[in-house]
């Protein structure tokens, strides 16, 4: 409904009300998830079971991505996660912060390998004692997309 969105814009940019929900507004969380389908889901069809969760930027998504597993007690202080490197520094740095206090290592793609993950990789995976692994695609700062085999793999 065209009225329902240009009202939705007019008063989020008011500012009268919170938005509801609160971590998107209903019909742009649409647009959003119509968009994401085409581009992100690989043909999969998520968009209605998909909540989407914006934020001001990668760094404020991975902080606060980071205080709902620490508050839900997903990882606690001391677990092992995994990150896909090169990414950007902060993103690295964010574990190590002593709110946190996680042990990381690095799963590393390099230039000779398209910067892709490579099956090996994969296996560094399977560690028990890695409890979450971390990847931003496409990556930053190298700016390549996942293969479809990676991702198949992922």
């Amino acid at each position: 409904n065209q009225d329902e969105l240009v009202f939705e814009w007019v008063d989020g940019v008011i500012g009268n009300h919170y938005p509801e929900p609160s971590r998107s507004l209903v019909n742009v969380e649409k647009i959003l998830n119509r968009y994401l389908e085409v581009n992100l889901y690989r043909g999969e069809h998520l968009s209605d079971k998909t909540k989407v969760f914006p934020t001001e930027g990668g760094t404020a998504a991975m902080v606060y991505l980071f205080n709902e597993l620490k508050v839900s007690h997903i990882l606690e202080a001391g677990d092992t996660i995994a990150i896909n490197t090169p990414i950007f520094t902060p993103y690295l740095q964010i574990p190590e912060l002593n709110e946190f206090k996680l042990q990381e290592f690095n799963v590393s793609s390099d230039e000779s390998d398209d910067w892709q993950l490579v099956d090996h990789k994969f296996e560094e995976l399977k560690d028990p004692n890695v409890k979450a692994f971390f990847v931003v695609n496409p990556t930053n700062p190298t700016s390549r997309a996942f293969s479809d085999h990676a991702l198949d793999k992922l």
